[in-house]
């Protein structure tokens, strides 16, 4: 059984060739650490280049950006899972972390350095909320029509 670098996050692409009509496309589980996060944007944003979607690419690599950041940053816990999945014509990213706490949107004041994430998100994505997650943990998500950025499930 191959040993994981402890460095690096924990990849598993299921199917990066084209959108799949339905699953999961790739699932991503890493320590919850702010050094990670540019790996997960970089894998998710190469997954969807596949796909042949520029603009489809830039949003879910911004949507993971700050999905990620927040899992990381207030998840309370060692590690956080991302999966990338379509179903029902939409490109769906789903962060899991180990806070059951309702995610919600701040005003963030002009000076303010952080406080956006969510509202960036709102502004992103077609669609996008949260559910509790079994063992008191959360799952943060968010949907894209792949029709709109011109891909075809």
């Amino acid at each position: 059984m191959p040993t994981e670098r402890a460095d690096r996050p924990a990849q598993t692409a299921v199917r990066q060739d084209a959108p799949p009509s339905a699953g999961v496309v790739i699932a991503v589980s890493l320590a919850a650490e702010p050094s990670l996060v540019p790996d997960v944007r970089h894998s998710l944003r190469a997954v969807v280049l596949m796909w042949g979607s520029l603009e489809l690419a830039d949003q879910l690599e911004l949507l993971a950006s700050e999905l990620v950041s927040n899992a990381v940053r207030h998840g309370g816990g060692d590690d956080v899972t991302v999966l990338l999945k379509v179903q029902g014509g939409s490109a769906l990213l789903e962060v899991t972390d180990h806070s059951g706490t309702e995610p919600i949107p701040r005003s963030a004041g002009a000076d303010d350095e952080g406080g956006r994430g969510l509202a960036l998100v709102g502004l992103l994505a077609d669609v996008w909320g949260w559910y509790p997650a079994p063992r008191g943990r959360k799952t943060v998500w968010a949907g894209l029509a792949l029709s709109k950025a011109g891909d075809a499930a």
